[in-house]
């Protein structure tokens, strides 16, 4: 009995201490500027979407390197559409100019003008959570939406999960009517 209550007091003072130490959100409404595109557009499953990246991601950018293209970003995806049980998605980077796609790989662009945007740091897991938090405070905001990305800012491969970082945007434009 006592054992049991004991472990039941750890979990809710671990529970209570790692709210306490989780950033708060922050979001904001930058100005971007438009992006020439490389991408391979493809339907995944949210619980398919990273073994999806690793396998898009490498070809894009072994692509662009053969066209002596010059990558401006890090890797990214835009969201075209987030549906019930599937996101279509076209993933790749941004490249310095307009370059046309061979196959499967294909021009895209990412759209200039006001985005909110925050910043996720932790692992692939924590962004539906961030992409919550963000549509409702765009949504708080009363503004209208547009397109949706995230960018792959530090390699996984490379930095502690915790320092794992992700930007996420959502294009945003005049307020909604009222």
């Amino acid at each position: 009995m006592y054992r049991r209550i004991h472990v039941v007091c750890l979990a809710f003072v671990s529970f209570c201490l790692s709210a306490a130490d989780a950033p708060a959100f922050k979001a904001s409404v930058i100005e971007v500027k438009p992006q020439h595109l490389l991408v391979i557009k493809a339907t995944v499953k949210p619980e398919e979407i990273g073994k999806k990246l690793g396998e898009i991601l490498p070809k894009v950018r072994k692509f662009a390197e053969s066209k002596k293209l010059k990558i401006v970003s890090p890797p990214l995806t835009k969201y075209v559409k987030m549906g019930d049980g599937s996101f279509d998605i076209e993933a790749g980077m941004a490249v310095s100019e307009e370059a046309k796609g061979e196959g499967e790989i294909v021009a895209s662009k990412l759209p200039g003008g006001k985005a909110a945007v925050t910043t996720h740091f932790g692992a692939y897991t924590g962004l539906g959570d961030a992409w919550t938090k963000l549509k409702q405070w765009v949504a708080d905001k009363k503004l209208a939406t547009g397109e949706a990305w995230e960018v792959y800012a530090s390699d996984p491969t490379m930095v502690k999960e915790a320092d794992v970082r992700t930007d996420i945007f959502i294009e945003v434009k005049e307020e909604k009517a009222k």
